[in-house]
């Protein structure tokens, strides 16, 4: 009996682990996009739009390639990066739309509601702590060697991370916080960054709005696989004790 329940408690914990898994390495945002118009610089000049950032870079949207270019940048200029490589720092970032403070209704024990607060600090460096609401500085390595930080989509960096080469959306030229400029300093002794300023290439207005319907879309993926395992794993196990007795 106690080795039945020990050997459900395994399959439930394996098969927890696994949906996790799942649910952090979809990316329902390549469904979700899947018909994006490319951007070119004709549209940014004819200004079809308020704001370009994180949109599909067309051919002939500006590459940086090199330190030099990405320094001489205005924080207006739209540009992008051809990326093969990439390194990550385990630095995050605030997105743009979470607020520092959230506060919300809760219901206590005794059934009286009262407001809880919490905390969301602009830089973190505990992925723990990043898992929902951050985005992560990764170091895109440029043809002149150097490296820049670059707040992107978890599904680009992904694809870099499996070799291959991506044409980054479009993004500007922002400053560094303060508070993650010390974090890049240590870095920075290992390879040659840039410090001071990073690109970012999320359509905030687009992430801000698709949230949750990314979140279900994960979560219902996710559970499936869970479900699919555990009972799977369950009436495997039952076969064969069968088969044994």
């Amino acid at each position: 009996m106690l080795r039945n329940k020990v050997l459900s408690y395994m399959i439930v914990i394996i098969s927890l682990i696994i949906g996790g898994i799942v649910y952090f390495s979809v990316h329902p945002e390549n469904w979700l996009k899947r018909s994006e118009k490319e951007i070119s610089v004709k549209d940014i000049e004819e200004k079809t739009k308020d704001n370009y950032i994180g949109l599909k870079a067309g051919s002939d949207i500006p590459r940086v390639t090199t330190a030099e270019e990405f320094l001489s940048l205005s924080y207006k200029e739209y540009v992008t990066i051809l990326a093969d490589e990439l390194i990550p720092t385990q630095i995050y970032q605030r997105k743009n739309w979470i607020k520092e403070t959230e506060t919300r209704k809760v219901r206590t024990s005794t059934g009286r509601l009262r407001t809880s607060s919490t905390h969301n600090p602009l830089i973190v460096t505990n992925p723990l702590l990043a898992l929902e609401n951050y985005y992560e500085y990764y170091l895109v390595r440029l043809a002149d060697d150097s490296y820049i930080p670059v707040i992107m989509e978890e599904r680009d960096a992904k694809k870099i991370k499996e070799g291959k080469e991506v044409l980054l959306p479009i993004g500007i030229k922002c400053q560094i916080p303060a508070e993650a400029e010390g974090y890049l300093e240590k870095i920075n002794e290992e390879y040659e960054i840039i410090t001071k300023y990073y690109l970012y290439t999320i359509e905030d207005d687009w992430h801000k709005k698709a949230e949750q319907k990314v979140f279900f879309l994960r979560f219902g993926i996710s559970a499936v696989v869970f479900s699919v395992l555990s009972v799977g794993m369950m009436l495997l196990i039952s076969k064969i004790r069968k088969q044994e007795s």
